[in-house]
């Protein structure tokens, strides 16, 4: 787990984990309105992901053979966010024992807003993608 309590100590602390599986991807892609090709490259991707900590900042960086995304919060802060399919959001990271939950809203009108929770477990990291009725889940390995 990342903090024990909604507060950590400003110390540097890393996590590296790898995709292991997952469902409805695709369906969540496409009602964001991604297009074809970055719907079957996000299905074949195997992404690792590493979280570091530092004075206060959490630095997400996920890496696939296709691309890397990268971003920086504090929790409870709004940050504006590139994701990896190319959207501007303004997102805000907050936390619950030990789940991350974080809220992506499209800045364009009419955007949609995507939850995820992060449970962050003993040995795996599973994820809760949402958007609208559509949920997608992906569990990912410590390495």
């Amino acid at each position: 787990m990342l903090c024990e309590s909604n507060t950590c100590a400003n110390k540097k602390i890393m996590l590296r984990i790898r995709f292991y599986k997952t469902g409805l991807l695709i369906l969540r892609c496409w009602r964001r309105g991604v297009n074809y090709v970055l719907r079957k490259m996000a299905a074949t991707a195997s992404p690792v992901t590493e979280i570091a900590y530092e004075d206060g900042t959490f630095t997400v960086t996920t890496t696939t053979a296709f691309k890397t995304n990268v971003f920086k919060f504090r929790l409870g802060d709004e940050f504006e966010e590139t994701t990896g399919d190319g959207r501007t959001c303004k997102s805000i990271v907050s936390q619950d024992g030990k789940k991350w939950i974080h809220k992506q809203k499209d800045t364009k009108e009419g955007g949609l807003e995507t939850i995820i929770v992060r449970d962050f477990l003993d040995e795996d990291m599973n994820m809760e993608l949402s958007v609208g009725e559509i949920v997608c889940k992906r569990v990912y390995k410590k390495l």
